[in-house]
């Protein structure tokens, strides 16, 4: 299964806090239910990968990152954990 990173190291430099992340999400409206504590830390940890494209957007303006960066993080090319089967790659 493949694990993306998240964005927990990158709240941390900034001092936030999953209920800061909450917060933000609800002021602009972003879909999704954000009043539960466990949908925030299951997206900053990296165990959901966000489907609307408005929460990259956001977390990037919020974290003052380029949205690559965060892009990256949810991608499966910027898991800590990839599976590939390299032998079934003609190289």
């Amino acid at each position: 299964m493949n694990k993306s990173r998240g964005i927990m190291d990158l709240m941390e430099s900034k001092r936030y806090k999953p209920k800061h992340i909450a917060q933000e999400l609800i002021k602009n409206n972003v879909p999704g239910n954000w009043n539960t504590y466990q949908n925030v830390h299951n997206l900053v940890c990296g165990h959901v990968v966000p489907k609307d494209a408005y929460i990259y957007i956001m977390l990037a303006n919020l974290l003052d990152v380029d949205i690559k960066t965060v892009l990256y993080r949810y991608s499966s090319r910027g898991s800590t954990k990839v599976e590939s089967k390299s032998e079934d790659l003609n190289w």
